[in-house]
C-alpha cells in the first residue's frame, strides 16, 4: 500500500474502532443495569457482576461491527472528501480503485474478526 492508502487504511480504522468501542460501552452499560439484581438479591460478588455482563460483549460486538464500519466509511469518507485529500489523490494519479481498496481490505478484516467472534467466541460465552 502507498501512504496515502495506509493513511485512508487508518482513518477508517480509527473511527471504526471509536465507534464500536462507544456503542459497546454503551449497550454493555445498559445491560449492566439490568442485572444489578444479581448483586442485590443474589448477594453476589462484583466480579461475578462484571463476568456475566462481559459474557454478552461477544453478541454485542457481533452485532455492531457492520454498523460501526458502514458509519466510519462513511464519516470518514466525508471528511477526506472536504479536506479535499481525495481530489489532491486522483490528481496525483490515483484511481478510484485504488482509493477504495484500503477501505475494501479493512472491510475484510472486519468480516473475518465477525466470522470469528460469531463461530468461535460468542458461543464459548454462552455455555
Amino acid at each position: 500500500m502507498t501512504k496515502v492508502q495506509t493513511y485512508l487504511f487508518f482513518e477508517v480504522l480509527k473511527a471504526v474502532v471509536i465507534i464500536i468501542g462507544g456503542l459497546a460501552m454503551l449497550a454493555l452499560l445498559a445491560q449492566g443495569l439490568s442485572r444489578t439484581d444479581l448483586i442485590l438479591e443474589n448477594r453476589q460478588s462484583a466480579i461475578t457482576y462484571f463476568y456475566i455482563v462481559m459474557l454478552g460483549a461477544p453478541q454485542i460486538i457481533a452485532l455492531l461491527t457492520p454498523l460501526a464500519l458502514f458509519v466510519a466509511t462513511v464519516w470518514s469518507l466525508n471528511r477526506i472528501h472536504k479536506d479535499s485529500e481525495i481530489v489532491v489523490a486522483q490528481a496525483a494519479g490515483m484511481t478510484r480503485w485504488q482509493i477504495a481498496s484500503p477501505i475494501m481490505r479493512l472491510a475484510v478484516l472486519c468480516l473475518v474478526a465477525h466470522l470469528t467472534v460469531n463461530l468461535w467466541v460468542q458461543p464459548a460465552a454462552q455455555r
